[in-house]
């Protein structure tokens, strides 16, 4: 007898229809929003751009945000006693990463906000 029930294939549930739903109405809400700006307004919504190709640019993104977590799981498991120290040492390390970063991939160090331009 097994305690855990493992499901590959699911069929549609009324909880996965109104997640799905949720998706639906985030990306419709997004273009609402989007139309809704005047057109001289909409020079000031572009995004961060990508100064290396976006394969170099997605590499970097992944080498980050391994930084990023590395120095955030290893303050927590190994680090300082204190919750003070701790968030301190992560926010430090999290500036210092982005201002790395920064002449690469733009200060935003997330793939979906990036544009190619």
């Amino acid at each position: 007898m097994s305690l855990f029930k493992v499901t590959f294939i699911s069929f549609p549930s009324s909880s996965n229809v109104i997640w799905f739903m949720k998706i639906i109405g985030a990306v419709c809400g997004a273009f609402v929003s989007v139309s809704c700006v005047p057109n001289m307004y909409r020079h000031l919504m572009t995004g961060p751009y990508l100064r290396v190709s976006p394969h170099v640019g997605a590499l970097i993104e992944c080498v980050l945000t391994f930084g990023v977590v590395f120095i955030a799981l290893a303050s927590n498991i190994r680090g300082p006693t204190s919750g003070i120290r701790r968030t301190w040492i992560t926010s430090i390390s999290r500036v210092s990463i982005s201002i790395l970063g920064a002449n690469y991939t733009g200060p935003a160090m997330n793939p979906a906000n990036v544009s190619y331009s």
